[in-house]
């Protein structure tokens, strides 16, 4: 798991969206979902909606995959979104005395 280098990168893009092509953009998104995946499978957290509209890996990877480039305000609001939920998946991660 790469959490620290996925916020950085996240917190930078969501900031500066415009400096990344489409592609970057949707590889950065695709690894910030794999990233909260990871964390979730190491700690054992299903969340309620699990991969269903409105979960964030659900919309990290839709975003991903879309055949048209988001707004750049949708793209940060997800980037940030996602920087949240990382932080607060390695908190959790640390507490469970599983993360540096």
């Amino acid at each position: 798991m790469s959490g620290v280098d996925v916020l950085s990168d996240l917190i930078r893009a969501a900031n500066r969206p415009d400096d990344l092509c489409n592609f970057e953009r949707d590889k950065l998104l695709e690894r910030a979902a794999e990233t909260i995946s990871d964390y979730r499978e190491a700690l054992n957290s299903v969340p309620t909606n699990n991969l269903g509209s409105g979960d964030i890996v659900f919309d990290l990877y839709s975003m991903a995959y879309a055949g048209n480039p988001p707004s750049h305000q949708a793209a940060s609001e997800v980037m940030l979104r996602a920087v949240t939920d990382i932080r607060t998946l390695r908190i959790q991660m640390r507490r469970a005395h599983r993360l540096p």
